[in-house]
């Protein structure tokens, strides 16, 4: 059992391929993740720094392992983007988290496998520990773990190195909304291809 299950069925790892955007998109439209146009990004949560070095062995024991993307200053980077999603949750949810980040890596000591914190151990066994918690027999021990794993592996895979490997451009999909937009203030109706979810539509009536 390996870090692989613990992160869910691994991606295919594939030579980066570009997608290019419609023809219709406007040639200033670069379509960056983090646009300079008066966009604001939120402050990292603020977290101790015997939180971050906890956090750090969380994402060590969680992340897929080779051939997944592993890069210089890895570890950094998730820390800071999973901190910046913290400042998007509700103040109660985000405190919750990082109590969470705390317990779980104390796991080996009161799970009864090591005198340890995840954070000093060997990555192997810190994946198997938390593996054994994320099939745990009791569901809200495997549901909290889940908001933990969750935060780390989505922060993972919002990473541009892990995107280049996968050969995932959301360029395509940023010029399509930005064309739904432009429909939408020009009075037109949304088609049902335009649904991120096609099967969960309400119409106005059902809105009366």
């Amino acid at each position: 059992m390996t870090q692989a299950s613990i992160a869910g069925n691994s991606p295919t790892f594939l030579p980066s391929s570009s997608i290019e955007p419609s023809q219709n998109q406007s040639a200033e439209q670069t379509f960056e993740r983090h646009p300079k146009d008066s966009w604001t990004l939120a402050e990292p949560y603020p977290m101790s720094r015997g939180c971050v070095e906890s956090l750090h062995g969380l994402i060590r024991a969680i992340i897929p392992t080779s051939p997944a993307p592993q890069w210089k200053g890895m570890l950094e980077d998730i820390e800071l983007q999973v901190r910046t999603v913290l400042n998007y949750m509700h103040p109660m949810t985000a405190r919750g988290l990082v109590l969470l980040i705390r317990l779980f890596d104390w796991a080996p000591l009161w799970r009864f496998r090591s005198i340890r914190r995840v954070r000093s151990l060997a990555t192997d066994q810190a994946s198997t520990i938390l593996e054994g918690i994320a099939s745990s027999r009791f569901t809200s021990l495997q549901l909290l773990f889940s908001g933990v794993r969750a935060v780390v592996l989505s922060s993972y895979f919002d990473m541009k190195p892990v995107h280049d490997a996968i050969g995932y451009t959301p360029k395509a999909f940023f010029a399509e909304r930005v064309q739904l937009r432009e429909r939408l203030k020009a009075g037109k109706s949304a088609n049902p291809s335009d649904l991120l979810v096609p099967n969960f539509q309400i119409s106005r009536e059902d809105e009366r």
